[in-house]
């Protein structure tokens, strides 16, 4: 951990190159952009200012608009619900209010109030930010949290086109420039959210050399939970997303592949990408216990979404409630090692055994429980406790790097549950109490101390985002050992600089680095991706 700190050290040092002028012309664009589409709605509305809550509420209200506030999140929900009637101007200057209210383009601003005078953007990580699983976080610019680019701008040629106007500051040009799927124009400021990854650009003779740990979360816990016909999925070299739409949609994964790759025309590569992006919500929300998720409401009484249901709106993914359940039922199903409950003779998944460990350390005097695939305990996950006078103990799981996640006053309480149970006797509705382990945590919002309410699932996920980290900790150090010099990480990617001379290492040592296994962990499957470039993007 002090080499993976000091290595932290010298990446917010180092720092990662930036192209000043690009940023003042795309932030430039964007604003002029917001200007233009604010004049349009009070044009469209007869307001004095359309951006106005106060005053645009009014208006939407009279024409069918049903909540008492225009949140983002509401706003979507009231545009996707077939039961709501908005006149056609109420649901446009709903939709565009929506698009200017972007704030990706503000990341411009925070750039040019960070970057140094050299042109490169330091400080940017926060070691150990996530303080539950070790994770980095990110300072001021927040480079972990770019917006994904649509389809339209995962095209390379599009990125290209679209940064060359940017770069004329053709501003005329660059609305008429891209079309979404329906057809609609791309706003200025849509496009300069959709390609903000690409103000990183390499120095002169240099180059980016980027690459990612595939499904890195998801191996882990098939590795950890000894989860066979997970996995498989990667012994086999398929992909984790698509193989699980395979299930979901019931067409051999072959095919699927051969769309998904557009061997079988653009249309079946369009069904193909949407039943895969349909997927991945599946395996990386299920795989930690998440359920299907309902309709809620929030404490000023407006909807929300939970469990999956909510999680795919959050990856920007329509799922119907329905769907949600049914893609719980089907992972549920398929991976017994991960969910299974050891009722009626199943086995007992990963999420069971570790709520009976920690229980069994909780209620023991000096008990310590070992799970996961070492036999020799390389790449076993260990859980102990440590007494604590005047209070409750704190939980202790060692990871398999060595490194342990702390939960402060641990103890097993008898607590609510999130769904209900059934009384046998009078067949009605009621909630449902079991013992769970609570610890307190910081509220990152707030910095106050709170219970937490845990389940094997939620743990598991701690547990596995926390290896997931090791792993890629341990990679970007050998990165920085051959002579790749990491500009940024972001997630499960490191994105290095080097000279561009083809003797220099690249992608390929990057790759080969990523797929060898970690001395903790020999039996992890693991796997990777990348690209060599002038400028950073999204792959």
């Amino acid at each position: 951990e002090r080499a993976i700190w000091l290595f932290d050290q010298k990446v917010n040092d180092r720092g990662v190159p930036t192209d000043k002028g690009f940023v003042e012309k795309a932030l430039k664009i964007a604003s002029r952009d917001k200007q233009d589409q604010q004049s349009e709605q009070n044009r469209k509305t007869g307001l004095a200012n359309a951006n106005s809550r106060d005053q645009l509420l009014p208006w939407v209200r009279e024409r069918g608009y049903p909540l008492g506030n225009l949140r983002k999140q509401n706003v979507e929900l009231v545009l996707k619900d077939p039961e709501v009637i908005l006149t056609e101007e109420c649901r446009d200057v709903l939709t565009a209010r929506l698009e200017a209210s972007s704030t990706s383009y503000k990341k411009l601003e925070s750039i040019l109030l960070n970057i140094s005078p050299d042109g490169f953007l330091r400080n940017q990580f926060i070691f150990m930010g996530s303080s539950r699983c070790g994770r980095w976080s990110g300072n001021a610019v927040q480079l972990h949290n770019f917006a994904r680019p649509d389809a339209t701008f995962e095209d390379m040629d599009n990125v290209c086109k679209a940064r060359q106007i940017i770069y004329d500051e053709d501003y005329k040009y660059l609305k008429t420039a891209f079309t979404d799927k329906n057809g609609k124009y791309y706003s200025p400021l849509m496009i300069v959210k959709n390609i903000i990854r690409t103000v990183f650009v390499a120095p002169e003779g240099q180059r980016f050399n980027v690459c990612d740990l595939n499904a890195i979360e998801t191996r882990v816990g098939a590795w950890l939970a000894g989860c066979q016909p997970l996995l498989d999925v990667f012994e086999n070299n398929r992909d984790p997303y698509l193989d699980f739409a395979t299930k979901m949609y019931g067409i051999p994964y072959e095919k699927l592949w051969a769309d998904y790759k557009g061997k079988n025309g653009r249309e079946a590569q369009i069904a193909a990408k949407r039943m895969r992006q349909v997927a991945k919500p599946g395996v990386l929300g299920a795989i930690y216990r998440m359920g299907g998720g309902i309709w809620s409401k929030d404490k000023n009484g407006d909807r929300y979404k939970t469990g999956l249901f909510g999680y795919a709106e959050g990856m920007g993914i329509d799922m119907t409630q329905e769907q949600a359940y049914e893609v719980v039922k089907i992972f549920r199903n398929a991976y017994p090692e991960i969910c299974g409950n050891g009722y009626s003779g199943n086995m007992k998944g990963i999420w069971v055994q570790i709520e009976e460990a920690i229980a069994d350390v909780l209620n023991g005097e000096r008990t310590i429980r070992t799970l996961g695939p070492g036999q020799d305990f390389r790449g076993a996950v260990t859980i102990d406790k440590i007494p604590i006078d005047g209070r409750d103990p704190m939980l202790r799981i060692q990871l398999p790097s060595g490194r342990y996640l702390h939960y402060m006053d641990a103890r097993m309480r008898n607590e609510r549950m999130p769904w209900k149970r059934t009384n046998r006797e009078t067949g009605e509705e009621e909630d449902a109490y079991r013992p769970a382990f609570t610890y307190y945590s910081q509220d990152q919002e707030t910095h106050m101390w709170v219970k937490i309410v845990a389940h094997g699932g939620h743990t598991f996920e701690n547990i596995v985002q926390g290896i997931a980290r090791d792993v890629l900790a341990d990679k970007l150090l050998e990165f920085e050992a051959v002579g790749l010099a990491v500009a940024l990480h972001v997630h499960d990617e490191g994105a290095c600089l080097t000279p561009d001379d083809p003797f220099a290492p690249g992608v390929i040592q990057q790759e080969a680095i990523m797929g060898q296994p970690v001395s903790w962990a020999p039996t992890l499957p693991l796997g990777s991706a990348g690209f060599e470039g002038f400028f950073y993007h999204k792959e």
